[in-house]
């Protein structure tokens, strides 16, 4: 029986959930909106990274020809529309992703920054 496989999929959860508790601590404790501008697209792209690396291992090279293109996507979707207020460090989420997102405040500040 294979010990390997067992070990590998408990330290790609470890690493999926430390990920996971590190960015909730980062983006929710985190006040400043320019800290956080400049570094949650290099989360996204750890976590895509991340995750295609489990589907990788799970699934094998095939699951990659879906996955890759989906995780772009996202990838740049979720970059796109999430902004920052530049008062209180509230993620502003842009549901209308066609749309470009622009205003940088939150309505518990009530001030429009300079854009």
């Amino acid at each position: 029986m294979d010990k390997i496989g067992p070990r590998i999929d408990v330290a790609f959860f470890i690493v999926w959930f430390l990920l996971f508790l590190g960015a909730i601590a980062f983006f929710y404790g985190c006040k400043n909106a320019e800290i956080k501008r400049r570094w949650y697209p290099r989360w996204g792209a750890l976590a895509m990274v991340c995750f295609s690396a489990i589907a990788l291992y799970d699934f094998g090279p095939a699951v990659l020809a879906l996955l890759v293109p989906w995780c772009i996507f996202t990838y740049f979707v979720t970059t796109y529309t999430t902004e920052f207020c530049d008062n209180c460090g509230a993620s502003l989420i842009n549901k209308y992703w066609t749309a470009k997102p622009r205003l940088r405040w939150t309505p518990k500040t009530g001030q429009p920054d300079k854009v």
